[in-house]
């Protein structure tokens, strides 16, 4: 499965504590496999991958995310 998505989000106007309107452009993708091939009693492992990214004008909503994600489902 992959997956990817933007979004963004503007500001109506400056807040006096920062020196620019917040601009946000946030990207996103994924990735996750279910190994089905791989079956013990019924379950499956899974692992999912995901990075974000959101650029903003205003520093602190500024930031970079990477995750991971290992697990067990059932395999019908």
């Amino acid at each position: 499965m992959l997956d990817g998505s933007y979004s963004r989000l503007t500001a109506d106007a400056r807040l006096f504590l920062y020196p620019a309107k917040r601009v946000d452009d946030r990207f996103s993708i994924g990735l996750g496999a279910t190994f089905r091939a791989i079956q013990w009693k019924g379950l499956a492992p899974y692992a999912r991958v995901r990075a974000e990214r959101n650029r903003s004008a205003v520093g602190i909503y500024d930031f970079s995310r990477r995750a991971a994600e290992f697990g067990v489902t059932s395999a019908f």
